[in-house]
Formats: C-alpha cells, sequence, structure tokens
C-alpha cells in the first residue's frame, strides 16, 4: 500500500489551516505522532503569519497607490468617478497610470497574481455586471520562485497587453464578471471595511473558463472621502499553492498540505499540494478522540487545529 501523512493548510470564515493525515494507514495515532502535528502545525502557523504580514502591509500600500492613481486621471480630465461609467478612455488610462504599481508589487510578494477592480463598467449596458479590472498572473510556474517568470494579463485592456508587451491569458476579457464572482462583488457593495484597512481571504474559487482555482486576499480601495470605490488583492492559485510548500515527512512518509474554507452546510473546499488520493469535494467532518476527521465517501484525514487570525477574521489551523 502506498501510505501518506496529509498536512492540510486550511483557512475559512470561520476558516481553519488542517494538518492532515490519511487514516488506517498508521496504527495506532499515538502521542509521538499527535506531539509530531502540533509542532509542525505551530511551525507552519509561524510560516504563514510571516506571509500574510507581507501581503497585508503591500495591500494596504497598493490600495493607497491605486487611489491615488485614479485621483490623478479624474483631476487631470475634469472628472468625477461617476464619469468612469461608460468612459473607456478615462477607465483605459487609469489602467496605464496602475500598471507599474501592479508589477512592483507583484515582484515583492508571495503569490501568483495581482489585481484591483473597480466599482465602474466602460459598458454598464450589458446584461452582466461587470466591473472594470486589472489582473495580472504569473504563468507558466514550476516552482515558487517567480524571479524569470512572464506575466499574463487575465483582466484588462487589451492595449494595455499589447503596450507592455505581455500575453493575453487563454481566456481573457477586458472587465471581470461580478456575477461569476459573488464574493467580490459583495466585496464591493460594501459601505465600509472595519478596521478600515482590515484584509479579506476570498473563499477559493474557479477562475472563470479556466482550469485554475484560486483564493485572493483582498481590501478596499477608498476615495478622498472615504468611500469605498474599488477593491485590490493578491492572488494564490492552488498551482502556486503546491509549489510552495516545502516537503514534510513523518517517518519517511509525505505529508501534504492543504488550504479549505468552511461553507454554510458544514462541508469544506479548498485545496491540496497534493491531491492524487482525494476523490472529489467537498469534505465532511466528525471528531475522533483528540483530531478531527475529515473524509469523503473514499478517503479520510484526521488532524489537529490551532486558531489564527488573518485580517479581521478568526481561522484555525490543523
Amino acid at each position: 500500500l502506498t501510505m501518506y501523512l496529509l498536512a492540510l493548510l486550511a483557512v475559512f470564515s470561520s476558516g481553519i489551516l488542517l494538518l492532515l493525515l490519511m487514516t488506517g494507514f498508521i496504527n495506532p495515532l499515538d502521542s509521538k505522532l499527535e506531539n509530531f502535528m502540533t509542532h509542525t502545525l505551530a511551525a507552519k502557523k509561524v510560516v504563514i503569519d510571516t506571509k500574510i504580514d507581507k501581503i497585508n502591509s503591500h495591500n494596504m500600500v497598493l490600495s493607497k497607490e491605486i487611489s491615488r492613481s485614479v485621483a490623478k486621471v479624474l483631476y487631470d480630465n475634469n472628472a468625477v468617478f461617476a464619469d468612469l461609467n461608460n468612459s473607456p478612455k478615462l477607465l483605459t488610462e487609469i489602467q496605464f497610470q496602475t500598471y507599474d504599481i501592479l508589477t512592483k508589487h507583484l515582484q515583492q510578494v508571495p503569490c501568483s497574481g495581482i489585481f484591483y477592480v473597480l466599482k465602474a463598467s466602460a459598458n454598464t449596458d450589458w446584461d452582466k455586471k461587470y466591473a472594470n479590472s486589472v489582473y495580472i498572473k504569473y504563468t507558466n510556474m514550476y516552482s515558487q520562485n517567480t524571479f524569470n517568470t512572464e506575466y499574463v494579463l487575465f483582466r484588462g485592456s487589451a492595449d494595455l497587453a499589447k503596450a507592455k508587451g505581455i500575453n493575453l491569458y487563454s481566456v481573457w476579457q477586458p472587465e471581470l464578471d461580478l456575477n461569476y464572482w459573488p464574493a467580490v462583488r459583495n466585496l464591493l457593495e460594501q459601505k465600509k471595511n472595519t478596521p478600515k484597512y482590515g484584509i479579506t481571504l476570498l473563499p477559493t474559487h474557479h477562475l472563470k473558463d479556466s482550469w485554475e482555482r484560486a483564493r485572493v486576499f483582498a481590501l478596499p480601495i477608498y476615495d478622498e472621502q472615504e468611500n469605498i470605490i474599488g477593491i485590490c488583492g493578491f492572488e494564490a492559485s492552488h498551482l502556486y499553492f503546491q509549489l510552495s510548500i516545502a516537503p514534510i515527512t513523518y517517518k519517511d512518509y509525505p505529508l501534504i498540505l492543504g488550504i479549505m474554507t468552511e461553507n454554510p452546510d458544514g462541508t469544506y473546499l479548498g485545496a491540496l499540494s497534493d491531491e492524487t488520493s482525494l476523490d472529489k469535494w467537498p469534505l465532511r467532518t466528525y471528531e475522533y478522540n483528540n483530531y478531527t476527521v475529515f473524509y469523503t465517501d473514499n478517503v479520510e484525514y484526521v488532524g489537529k487545529i490551532l486558531p489564527i487570525t488573518i485580517g479581521f477574521q478568526n481561522h484555525i489551523l490543523a
């Protein structure tokens, strides 16, 4: 039999980061194993906290820089924010103003992409609700080291991509479909964010028309009157997550790290650094002695949990 220890890194709205192992292969679940899981979980929490702090600090700066860029374009064109709707010229000018800001932060933050979304659209007459956006992703990732990795434009102006010499993503669109990404729409529609620059980790999302799944760390963008005019943030795709996980073993057995989100019905969706043993999502749970067991119809994982906070959200590592 192939034997695995599964370490799942899970974060959810009432969120969790899970250190898990596949049940049935290692018997019994003794105190040495429990101690190993607890210590490994604590060590992973330190690493994650450091990365989250870096993402959050860059996100606050990014939000303010985009806000200033929007204000400059509006001032230069004697316009107000409402004038951006149905004005591709002004929206594209903002995209050109912000491109270097976005790529600067993209190079400095552990992530797979960067974006902003404004509460404005180049065509408000479309049947669906769209929002103007620049969303830049790394392409052809083979490791977490993105130093020589090229960019692609997932959302944004084709003129911007041409001028900057980057390719369009295979399922590129000029704007973001808010009906397809309700978590982003909900953030855009909020009247205030508490705390003001509190980061929000959105649930796992299947990027529209793409094979990719991702989570994003989002933050509001404010105007000078502190109205929310958009959101910005960083993407952590499942592929990037898988590439960024350093190998962990227990008695020569590999561990798998994952990130998950709790659904309203108590099940969990997320990503694993190795999903070869997983038959399907979502996962369900039950308690077993000192462990939490996550399971599907054909596989079970058992793990320990540890509280963690991301932005203003309470999470659990396990």
